[in-house]
């Protein structure tokens, strides 16, 4: 009892609490417990399951921890509460049965405990209404292994359709990968995918994970001779962590041999033409804003939407290239010249509406390049070695959804989705969406 007392104590200590979920849960914050949990039962020791990863093999169905381990768990039993030393057994052998039965009996009770404390820092971080159906109405505890308990809390509460799963899936086959770049964060993104299959009960295969990376790999060109080398393995070698190991080892040796700097100076002049582009796009927006100041006085000017009448189908919307000539007459002159084509009795409204199209393209190519610049901008500081400052609403979320405002997921990801709903909605480009937690001075009132 003494043991069992201090070893409670103990784990308690090293296993940090969960944090609370207020309300309904959904799939994000179910997500987000079961990281919070799974890293604090790998925190403790477990010489089950390979030894690598603690007592992971807890929390996880046995097809999910073979997804990370290629040495299954041998779930522990209680082995009684004395050894069976068989009569005239010999001293030696009988101290070696002493001592296996201490080790299985301390292998349980930890197990027992990480398990119990674990269930318990569950029903504490969810609302009593939203997880009285998982305890045992005797014990208090839960009444399911954790692995069953998730398992209905993401059924009742966070289920995700397959078709937002093969949206998903699209999205990350389609998101190009630069070389240059550690593959962590691919793979990360694969087990966000994994863990939205298990949600939607459509569990990813190691083999579609397998494909998944595979197809994101040929598109940048360079990993030809590594993935001839992957398919040439034998099925049974290629298992998930076998695959991380393989193409870290590629990529590191492609690194070492130079080729990345060959990759880099691509992805460098990739930028280079973004950066042109956008700079050309901005510098013709700041034109139409111009004429558009000059045609109502100023952005305040502006007719209200429902006013701005349709164009003439049979006349398309002047050109707003200037000629090479324009040009070089200076930004005065190119801008009169600009304004000279437009027709007279329509041209505010027409200048308008082009200008509204052209500012809501740039905006969107500018959320897009910000929100590059933010994921390889690690630890998220600025330039100058400072942490950049979040807008959050009062639980600390600082993320954006169209049809819920500012709150823990974004557009892309909201599984609950109203009608209308845009993924391409951002906290400064809400395109009407939620202003629900968003900060007054950021609405539209």
């Amino acid at each position: 009892m003494i043991f069992q007392s201090s070893a409670t104590d103990a784990i308690k200590q090293r296993m940090r609490p969960l944090t609370k979920i207020h309300g309904v849960p959904d799939f994000m914050s179910l997500t987000q417990m079961r990281k919070e949990v799974r890293a604090n039962v790998s925190a403790i020791h477990s010489s089950i399951g390979g030894g690598a990863n603690g007592h992971l093999w807890l929390v996880e169905t046995p097809a999910a921890f073979a997804r990370i381990s290629a040495t299954p768990a041998v779930i522990p039993v209680h082995p009684g509460n004395l050894p069976v030393v068989p009569p005239g057994t010999t001293s030696h052998l009988a101290a070696n049965i002493r001592d296996t039965h201490a080790f299985r009996l301390q292998q349980f009770n930890v197990a027992d405990t990480v398990s119990k404390v674990t269930g318990a820092q569950i029903i504490n971080a969810l609302d009593e209404e939203f997880i009285a159906a998982e305890i045992n109405q005797y014990s208090g505890q839960l009444q399911n292994d954790i692995p069953t308990t998730f398992a209905n809390l993401f059924a009742e509460y966070g289920h995700v359709t397959p078709t937002f799963l093969d949206e998903k899936i699209t999205e990350l086959k389609n998101k190009a990968y630069d070389p240059a770049i550690p593959l962590a964060n691919t793979y990360k993104a694969i087990d966000d995918i994994v863990e939205l299959g298990d949600a939607a009960n459509l569990p990813l295969t190691t083999a579609q994970q397998v494909v998944i990376v595979l197809e994101i790999l040929k598109k940048t060109g360079r990993f030809s001779k590594y993935i001839a080398t992957w398919n040439a393995l034998p099925t049974a070698e290629k298992t998930w962590p076998r695959m991380k190991t393989h193409f870290n080892t590629a990529r590191r040796e492609m690194k070492e041999s130079g080729a990345l700097d060959i990759v880099q100076e691509h992805h460098f002049q990739a930028n280079q033409a973004t950066i042109q582009e956008l700079a050309q796009g901005v510098a013709q927006a700041l034109q139409l804003q111009a004429l558009a100041n000059h045609a109502y006085g100023g952005l305040g000017g502006y007719p209200p939407y429902n006013q701005v009448p349709p164009e003439d189908e049979n006349q398309g919307p002047p050109s707003m290239t200037p000629s090479s000539d324009e040009e070089d007459s200076g930004t005065a002159d190119s801008l009169a010249a600009l304004y000279s084509k437009m027709p007279k009795e329509d041209s505010n409204d027409r200048l308008f509406k082009q200008f509204e199209q052209h500012m809501k393209t740039m905006t969107q190519k500018i959320d897009t390049l910000q929100s590059q610049l933010n994921e390889r901008n690690t630890g998220g500081a600025n330039n100058n070695g400072n942490r950049r400052t979040l807008i959050t609403n009062k639980k600390g979320h600082h993320k954006y959804c169209w049809s819920h405002g500012l709150c823990n997921h974004k557009g892309s990801e909201c599984t609950n989705r109203r009608e209308g709903h845009k993924v391409e909605a951002t906290l400064f480009n809400r395109f009407n969406g939620s202003e629900k937690n968003v900060p007054n001075y950021l609405c539209n009132k």
